[in-house]
């Protein structure tokens, strides 16, 4: 499990390749797996769900929590106006969402995919609705290529390879500008948690404007204000 390699001194440097592929030795395990226990109760609970709707045999629309709740329900009440959001909340506001979401990764990043994220998010700012639904999928599509190159940025080269990085000179705020691997200065990983739920929810987003013609009756038109009649 360990490697020696000869730094740049002339140093011997032991590495430990465990840390590498994820085997550490940790004083809290429920700590370590606490996403994972997380996620399983998550599962747990949509599978229950799921059952219990089957046995109750109540039709609902897919993506939907509530039966029988439209867009009149907005005026019901609030009992009925939670139930609409809840239903319809990011159907209705799932590009505002995405797009605040992107402006936090921003405000947070300060390196060179703050630039691309600024193209994306003028251009949304610019184009009405039906451009932005254009334009979505190759929103998607961008985030779905940029957010591995990230991870693999940010995971590196194995260090027991003895392997150096070419731009090891630079530095370090140019290379964290450019979002480039370094040994001695990892890449903040911390980044990459606010790209994939934006990710996650540019994908659900884009399952919504796929079905906005079949939700337009229930749940309300998205056409802008100035536009409806």
């Amino acid at each position: 499990w360990h490697t020696n390699c000869t730094s740049n001194n002339s140093e011997i440097l032991i590495i430990d390749n465990r840390k590498y592929i994820g085997f550490l030795k940790v004083d809290d395990i429920f700590q370590y797996v606490f996403e994972y226990i997380l996620l399983i109760v998550i599962l747990v609970l949509r599978t229950v769900i799921n059952l219990r709707q089957a046995q109750s045999h109540v039709v609902l629309l897919s993506g939907t929590i509530f039966s029988n709740i439209t867009r009149s329900a907005l005026d019901k009440g609030f009992v009925d106006f939670f139930k609409y959001i809840i239903n319809f909340g990011f159907y209705k506001f799932g590009v505002e969402v995405v797009l605040i979401l992107l402006t936090i990764s921003i405000s947070n990043r300060g390196d060179i995919f703050t630039v691309f994220y600024c193209t994306w998010l003028v251009l949304f700012v610019l184009l009405n609705r039906n451009g932005i639904k254009k334009a979505w999928p190759y929103f998607v599509g961008f985030m779905g290529i940029i957010l591995p190159v990230q991870y693999l940025a940010c995971l590196g080269i194995p260090p027991g390879l003895c392997l150096y990085y070419p731009w090891e000179s630079l530095p370090l705020w140019q290379k964290n500008w450019i979002f480039l691997p370094d040994f001695q200065d990892p890449l903040p990983k911390n980044k990459l948690y606010l790209d994939f739920l934006i990710l996650f929810l540019a994908c659900r987003q884009l399952i919504w404007f796929g079905r906005e013609i079949e939700l337009e009756s229930i749940a309300g038109s998205n056409v802008e204000a100035h536009k409806e009649k």
